[in-house]
């Protein structure tokens, strides 16, 4: 094994179906099958067209790990299906942890490249697992801090994936492509279905687009060198915004906003912007007529929590006193109750002044990382996570990687906003703070992925491959591929 020199990047010299790049090829054509699936959900049932689209991503992920353009592809779909197969398939086709331990088995083999990454994100994410894996020892519920805590470190097997395709714009885009489409046509028929589907928290189903909407803010940075390609994942991400709505989740809501936001601000031309407005008025349109009672809810609920009559505990549904329960915990134990002691600790609270009696004396999680490590790993924990999330934005702002500013900021937001709400069970938001850090720090994921070289190096195929010689004016960080 060698390295060959900086410059030179290889890439095969014959495409699956003759296109411009495997990349794109993978994208549509699993986007094609995608869309097949969710389109025969009248014939198979709901749940068995998810089933179908689980064991594709996951033969994706699985068979990718060594062709990145694949692999992320295939991996991007398992985080974005996550939601649902958790509800629906637990159990049955996957077991609760499955993705998770596939993620660890790749965090295995690739040790030495976790081990080593030294990013300001990755170096303060490593401390805080690293609290909160010391302070097991205290937790009154050892079987909830492990699982807390191995929804956080699996970002590291998120991570590997993305700094192989860190620079390729066309896994990216492909990304975006596949994703808002599972999630756009794949909502729609869970809404056609849901009377017959099994219940599902709104809060849950809500991390489906959502995830959808992340993977179309990565590929928003690739999709101008497409035909059509910024309108096509401006429509898609509408549609996922309109899904979102309908499903009654006030945070979830507030992370699509976030989201559409970014991709409102990073969209070029006119006929793009025009291609929005439609969208938006088709979505509204049947919104308002289709999915009446759908809309009725949403809307209710976002009155609910502008109304001042009300109490903050019915506002919020009981966050407000699951945040001043926190803040009690912190204050009678700076440094915590140990990892996974919120719901134990909160049962035997009793009664607070100021606090209602929305689940009092039973165990209840948090529902928010902000105030689950403060009650949990007190207030050097929270101030890990804080400096965390705020690295995105600090890095962002500094980054001279074309797009890094947009992205670093939208991870900021998007995180901040999430934890307000939502624990780190969702692999959604970890899938784009793994992307945000490959794309703020190539040369880090160049080095890493150099120790790590056998894994890592690009294997000879049978199709033979070409050298092309990058120039000046290409991509920052595309140079620093690896062959052998």
């Amino acid at each position: 094994m060698r390295f060959l020199d900086p410059t030179t990047v290889f890439v095969s010299d014959r495409r699956l179906l003759g296109g411009p790049s495997i990349a794109l090829e993978w994208g549509r054509l699993i986007s094609a099958i995608a869309v097949v699936i969710w389109l025969t959900t009248p014939a198979i049932g709901f749940l068995r067209a998810l089933e179908l689209m689980t064991v594709i991503g996951f033969v994706a992920a699985v068979f990718g790990f060594a062709r990145p353009s694949l692999g992320l592809i295939g991996l991007s779909l398992v985080c974005t299906l996550d939601p649902l197969t958790r509800q629906f398939l637990a159990g049955g086709l996957v077991r609760w942890n499955t993705f998770n331990y596939l993620l660890l088995v790749v965090m295995l083999t690739s040790a030495m490249f976790v081990v080593r990454l030294g990013d300001p994100h990755s170096r303060l994410l490593k401390a805080l697992l690293a609290l909160m894996l010391a302070e097991l020892v205290i937790s009154p519920s050892l079987t909830n801090g492990v699982q807390h805590l191995l929804g956080a470190v699996t970002m590291f097997g998120l991570l590997v994936y993305f700094a192989q395709a860190r620079d390729d714009a066309d896994s990216l885009y492909s990304v975006g492509l596949v994703n808002g489409l599972v999630t756009a046509v794949g909502s729609l028929f869970f809404y056609i279905n849901q009377s017959s589907l099994p219940e599902i928290n709104p809060n849950v189903f809500a991390f489906f687009p959502e995830t959808g909407l992340f993977c179309i803010c990565f590929g928003f940075r690739a999709a101008a060198r497409q035909k059509s390609g910024q309108l096509i994942l401006g429509v898609l991400a509408v549609m996922n915004f309109a899904w979102v709505f309908l499903s009654g989740s006030r945070g979830g809501l507030a992370i699509a906003a976030v989201c559409l936001l970014f991709v409102l601000f990073s969209v070029r031309g006119v006929k793009q912007r025009l291609g929005f407005v439609a969208a938006a008025g088709v979505m509204a349109f049947l919104a308002s007529n289709v999915f009446a009672d759908l809309q009725g809810y949403s809307l209710h609920r976002i009155t609910k929590l502008l109304d001042d009559d009300q109490s903050a505990a019915a506002r919020t549904s009981g966050r407000s006193d699951l945040a001043r329960a926190g803040i009690h915990m912190a204050t009678l134990h700076p440094f915590g109750v140990g990892t996974g002691g919120f719901a134990p600790t909160w049962a035997s609270l009793g009664f607070l002044p100021g606090m209602s009696s929305f689940k009092r004396g039973e165990e209840f999680q948090a529902h928010s990382g902000w105030i689950k490590v403060l009650a949990e790993n007190g207030w050097p924990g929270f101030l890990l996570m804080a400096a965390y999330v705020g690295s995105f934005a600090y890095y962002g702002m500094r980054s001279r990687v074309p797009g890094g500013r947009g992205l670093g900021l939208l991870t900021f937001a998007a995180l901040t906003v999430a934890f307000l709400s939502t624990e780190f069970q969702g692999k959604g938001f970890w899938l784009l703070a793994a992307g945000t850090t490959a794309a703020l720090h190539p040369a880090e994921m160049v080095r890493c992925l150099r120790i790590d070289a056998r894994r890592f190096a690009v294997r000879p195929r049978r199709v033979g491959v070409t050298a092309a010689v990058i120039g000046k004016d290409d991509t920052p960080g595309q140079a620093e591929r690896l062959a052998l």
